[in-house]
C-alpha cells in the first residue's frame, strides 16, 4: 500500500491538478467497477443491458463473456486517454485558464458511467451487496491517501465490509 500512496502523491506533485478530491472518486469507480465485474460475474444474467431507450427500456445488450465488462473498459478508457483528450479538446490558453473545468468532465463522464454500471449490478443482486464493493474501495483508497490518522483502520474497515457484505451471500 506504501507503494501506491508514493506514487499517487508523486503523480500529485507532478501535475497540481491532480488532487486527492480528483483522484480519491476516480480510483474508487474505476475499481470498484472492475472488482464488481469479477466478484458478481456469476449472478449476473446472460445478457447484460449496454443501452436504453428514451422510456427506460433495455434496447441493447451484450453477452456475459464480454457484457460485465464494458463499463469498466470504457471507465478505464477515458481515465487512461484523459492526458491525450486535454491537449485534442482546448486550445492551450484556454485550458491553462481554466484547469479544473476538463479534468471535472472527465470525472462526470466516468461518473455516469458508474453510476449505470451500478444500475446494472443492482438488478442482478441485493443492492446492499452491490453498493458493499465501491464503500470498501473507497474506504481502501482513502487509507492510502490519508496520512493525519491511521492509515490501516480504513484498509481494515474497507475489507471488513468486502469480505462480509459482497462476498457474503
Amino acid at each position: 500500500m506504501t507503494g501506491m500512496r508514493a506514487r499517487l502523491q508523486r503523480a500529485m506533485a507532478s501535475n497540481p491538478r491532480l488532487s486527492p478530491v480528483t483522484v480519491l472518486p476516480l480510483v474508487t469507480f474505476v475499481a470498484s467497477a472492475w472488482l464488481a465485474a469479477i466478484v458478481f460475474y456469476r449472478d449476473l444474467p446472460e445478457l447484460l443491458p449496454t443501452h436504453w431507450s428514451t422510456s427506460w427500456r433495455a434496447d441493447d445488450f451484450t453477452a456475459k463473456p464480454w457484457g460485465p465488462f464494458v463499463f469498466p473498459a470504457m471507465m478505464t478508457v477515458v481515465w487512461l486517454a484523459r492526458r491525450l483528450l486535454r491537449h485534442l479538446s482546448f486550445p492551450r490558453a484556454r485550458a491553462e485558464r481554466f484547469p479544473g473545468a476538463f479534468d471535472f468532465r472527465i470525472m462526470l463522464t466516468i461518473g455516469l458511467l458508474f453510476v449505470i454500471w451500478n444500475l446494472v449490478i443492482v438488478q442482478s443482486v441485493f443492492w446492499l451487496r452491490a453498493l458493499a464493493v465501491p464503500v470498501s474501495v473507497a474506504l481502501v483508497v482513502a487509507g492510502g491517501l490519508v496520512a493525519t490518522v491511521n492509515r490501516t483502520w480504513f484498509v481494515i474497515a474497507g475489507l471488513a465490509i468486502f469480505a462480509i457484505v459482497a462476498l457474503g451471500t
